[in-house]
Protein backbone atom coordinates (compact mmCIF):
# COMPACT_ATOMS: atom_id res chain seq x y z
CA UNK A 1 0.00 0.00 0.00
CA UNK A 2 2.78 2.43 0.92
CA UNK A 3 4.54 1.81 -2.40
CA UNK A 4 1.35 2.36 -4.40
CA UNK A 5 0.70 5.72 -2.75
CA UNK A 6 4.35 6.67 -3.19
CA UNK A 7 4.13 5.94 -6.93
CA UNK A 8 0.93 7.96 -7.31
CA UNK A 9 2.31 10.90 -5.32
CA UNK A 10 5.56 10.86 -7.27
CA UNK A 11 3.84 10.90 -10.63
CA UNK A 12 1.31 13.60 -9.70
CA UNK A 13 4.02 15.80 -8.16
CA UNK A 14 6.49 15.22 -11.00
CA UNK A 15 3.94 16.04 -13.68
CA UNK A 16 2.80 19.21 -11.91
CA UNK A 17 6.40 20.31 -11.41
CA UNK A 18 7.38 19.68 -15.04
CA UNK A 19 4.36 21.57 -16.39
CA UNK A 20 4.44 24.48 -13.92
CA UNK A 21 8.16 25.02 -13.32
CA UNK A 22 9.95 23.58 -16.36
CA UNK A 23 7.65 24.77 -19.14
CA UNK A 24 6.63 21.32 -20.38
CA UNK A 25 3.55 21.85 -22.52
CA UNK A 26 2.20 18.31 -22.83
CA UNK A 27 3.06 14.86 -21.48
CA UNK A 28 1.94 11.52 -22.92
CA UNK A 29 2.36 8.34 -20.84
CA UNK A 30 4.81 5.89 -22.42
CA UNK A 31 3.14 2.53 -22.85
CA UNK A 32 5.62 -0.14 -23.85
CA UNK A 33 8.93 -0.51 -25.62
CA UNK A 34 9.02 0.77 -28.31
CA UNK A 35 6.46 3.55 -27.95
CA UNK A 36 5.41 5.45 -31.06
CA UNK A 37 3.71 8.77 -30.44
CA UNK A 38 3.89 10.75 -33.65
CA UNK A 39 4.48 10.13 -37.33
CA UNK A 40 7.65 7.98 -37.35
CA UNK A 41 8.72 9.17 -33.88
CA UNK A 42 9.52 6.45 -31.34
CA UNK A 43 10.89 6.23 -27.81
CA UNK A 44 12.73 2.96 -27.11
CA UNK A 45 15.62 1.58 -25.12
CA UNK A 46 18.98 1.64 -26.83
CA UNK A 47 19.83 -1.52 -28.75
CA UNK A 48 21.07 -4.23 -26.41
CA UNK A 49 19.95 -2.39 -23.26
CA UNK A 50 17.53 -3.70 -20.64
CA UNK A 51 15.56 -1.74 -18.10
CA UNK A 52 12.42 0.22 -17.51
CA UNK A 53 11.05 2.80 -19.89
CA UNK A 54 10.61 6.41 -18.71
CA UNK A 55 7.12 7.54 -17.70
CA UNK A 56 6.36 10.24 -20.28
CA UNK A 57 7.27 11.79 -23.58
CA UNK A 58 6.19 15.33 -24.32
CA UNK A 59 7.42 18.67 -25.55
CA UNK A 60 8.31 22.15 -24.50
CA UNK A 61 9.11 25.28 -26.48
CA UNK A 62 12.47 23.86 -27.61
CA UNK A 63 11.61 20.28 -28.56
CA UNK A 64 10.87 16.80 -27.27
CA UNK A 65 11.09 15.95 -23.56
CA UNK A 66 11.44 12.45 -22.10
CA UNK A 67 10.59 12.38 -18.39
CA UNK A 68 10.74 9.99 -15.45
CA UNK A 69 8.46 10.64 -12.48
CA UNK A 70 10.90 9.39 -9.90
CA UNK A 71 14.00 7.30 -9.71
CA UNK A 72 15.70 5.42 -6.94
CA UNK A 73 18.69 5.92 -4.72
CA UNK A 74 19.02 2.18 -4.07
CA UNK A 75 22.62 1.12 -3.46
CA UNK A 76 23.79 4.70 -3.59
CA UNK A 77 24.50 7.68 -1.41
CA UNK A 78 21.86 10.29 -2.20
CA UNK A 79 24.10 13.14 -1.07
CA UNK A 80 26.45 12.45 -4.02
CA UNK A 81 23.76 13.87 -6.31
CA UNK A 82 24.27 17.35 -4.86
CA UNK A 83 28.05 17.72 -4.87
CA UNK A 84 30.67 18.07 -7.56
CA UNK A 85 30.72 19.49 -11.06
CA UNK A 86 29.52 16.28 -12.76
CA UNK A 87 27.08 15.15 -10.08
CA UNK A 88 23.87 13.51 -11.20
CA UNK A 89 21.09 11.79 -9.27
CA UNK A 90 21.54 8.00 -9.14
CA UNK A 91 18.48 7.46 -11.37
CA UNK A 92 20.16 9.54 -14.09
CA UNK A 93 23.55 7.87 -13.62
CA UNK A 94 21.96 4.52 -14.44
CA UNK A 95 19.47 5.82 -17.02
CA UNK A 96 19.29 3.94 -20.29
Amino acid sequence: MRRAYSDIHGRVFARAYLEKCEGVLCLLPIEGNPFGFADQTVVRLRDGQRGDMPDWVGWDSTGIVVAEAKGTYANGNWSNAFYGVNSLPRCLQTAQ
